[in-house]
């Protein structure tokens, strides 16, 4: 029941903090390249669960796509190359 009640605060917390950096830099995604890179770094990871990041608690197609966020884990890190309007992101989220 402990871990229960720790992974979901971790979880909410995991939102609140996405979705800071959501409204905070809405302008900058990155492109569906780096996007899957990412997500191919997060499947090879043991942290990856159901399409969550059990460290962070992150709904991990979400938080591949925009260039604020970075692994908990180091695996990879804040983009500061090429970026997509964050509606761009959000249809491809939708669509994929």
């Amino acid at each position: 029941m402990k871990l229960q009640f720790a992974y979901i605060l971790n979880f909410v917390q995991a939102v609140i903090r996405t979705s800071r950096h959501f409204v905070l830099y809405r302008d900058t995604a990155v492109t569906p390249q780096v996007r899957d890179e990412r997500l191919d770094h997060c499947r090879r990871c043991a942290h990856f669960q159901g399409g969550m990041c059990k460290v962070c608690g992150c709904y991990l197609a979400a938080k591949a796509a925009l260039a604020s966020e970075s692994c908990p884990i180091g695996r990879w890190q804040q983009a500061k190359g090429e970026l997509r309007r964050t509606w761009i992101i959000v249809r491809s989220i939708l669509v994929d």
